[in-house]
């Protein structure tokens, strides 16, 4: 079966069911299904033929290509992947295992992105009301959640804070909130804690990739009782830690991550080098280095082209960036090495805060925390840390940024 014979599935049985919302505009499942045969009768007439590749096609195989995605390029250059009808179907089924038919889904993603994109086949997979809206203040974004009885919605951490500082003190103002997914960035342990009182206890984190979308899950029972984990793999995918002859490592060990399950991809698009790097024997390398508790929980160290070498010790920027955040007045923080001379690398930590602090008390704090060679050498603070439409860190350009600063630094102590 195809992508198109599931959402044919829901029009068949639930016919009346609402699909779309879009201010007092709605669409139902058949409604959306007339659409399409009356669309396919007009091409007829225009001159198609059945088998005519026009740019929609229904009648394919399971393996057929579905849709053609692109990575952000947010760690290097962007690369391109397909994925095909079963690999969605498969991710479809994931989704099933959370979400119902009786579910609303508040979207507020760009359907251009392959996040929003997901969503919305996941949705249509799963019968959901698919409520679309303009650009809304956060109060009239949150007035409208509750009018419309929304149990479902995936924000950033960005979002979430936005909600925070400009929604009001009332508890529980999202009772329907069913499943709230806050997957692109970490929340301050606070935040997520005064979210859960004032919008929803029901908060998960998912962690993926463009190219794997789901690859573990963590509930809120999970949140609490193992901190810093991005939680358990979901049902049918299938995890491992390795060395660098990837082999398995022992549990707590910490190894490159690789993942394998149904949905995986084999290669990327006409790029062989990058293929080879990422794809081996069925697995798929992330890139992540983590390890694995006794209870089968996930704990991400870091990328493995993200490591710190200073002064031939490696280490990865997410330990620093964690004790970071429990700072009372950090909001975020990203954390990356910066060529150097003497010690290969410096430790760069560019921060955005709640209130004004001192780069150096940054560093005092830190101290308390960390061993001494990851202290941060140098602690930037920006108003707002610079992410893509989709929420992700653009770090290409806080680089730019902090080369600007460092040359500016280093002026500075030439003309004293």
């Amino acid at each position: 079966m195809n992508v198109a014979d599931y959402f044919s599935r829901h029009a068949d049985e639930r016919p009346s069911a609402t699909a779309l919302e879009l201010g007092t505009d709605t669409f139902s499942y058949g409604e959306l299904r007339d659409l399409s045969e009356r669309m396919a009768v007009r091409l007829l007439k225009l001159g198609y033929q059945p088998g005519d590749i026009i740019g929609v096609r229904l009648e394919i195989p399971p393996s057929t290509p579905f849709k053609m995605c692109q990575t952000s390029g947010s760690t290097g250059k962007p690369k391109t992947f397909v994925f095909s009808h079963s690999q969605i179907v498969t991710l479809g089924r994931q989704y099933e295992m959370y979400w119902s038919s009786q579910d609303r889904l508040f979207f507020e993603h760009q359907m251009s992105h392959n996040w929003g994109s997901e969503l919305i086949i996941a949705s249509m997979f799963c019968g959901v009301t698919i409520v679309l809206f303009k650009a809304l203040p956060v109060r009239a974004a949150i007035e409208l959640m509750r009018r419309k009885k929304i149990t479902l919605a995936g924000m950033a951490a960005y979002r979430i804070r936005e909600l925070l500082e400009h929604g009001s003190d009332e508890l529980n103002q999202l009772p329907d909130m069913q499943f709230l997914d806050e997957s692109s960035s970490v929340l301050h342990p606070e935040e997520r804690k005064l979210f859960q009182q004032r919008f929803t206890p029901n908060i998960y984190d998912c962690y993926g990739t463009t190219e794997v979308s789901d690859i573990s899950i963590s509930g809120p029972d999970d949140l609490d009782s193992h901190p810093g984990s991005v939680g358990r793999p979901y049902p049918g995918v299938e995890v491992e830690i390795v060395n660098d002859s990837h082999q398995p490592v022992p549990t707590g060990t910490i190894g490159l991550l690789r993942v394998r399950s149904d949905n995986i991809l084999t290669e990327y698009y006409k790029n062989a080098e990058a293929s080879l790097k990422c794809f081996r024997d069925g697995w798929f390398y992330p890139l992540d280095h983590a390890y694995v508790d006794n209870d089968g929980y996930i704990y991400l160290r870091g990328r493995s082209d993200d490591a710190i070498n200073a002064g031939g010790i490696n280490f990865y920027p997410i330990e620093i960036e964690r004790a970071l955040m429990t700072h009372p007045r950090i909001r975020e923080s990203v954390v990356f090495g910066w060529p150097d001379k003497k010690w290969g690398e410096i430790v760069i930590a560019v921060i955005s805060t709640l209130s004004p602090v001192e780069a150096e008390k940054v560093r005092a704090y830190c101290q308390k925390y960390l061993a001494p060679h990851m202290v941060p050498d140098y602690v930037l603070p920006v108003k707002l840390i610079p992410k893509t439409t989709a929420g992700k860190i653009k770090l290409t350009s806080i680089k730019e940024m902090v080369k600007v600063r460092l040359d500016k630094l280093a002026e500075s102590r030439d003309t004293a």
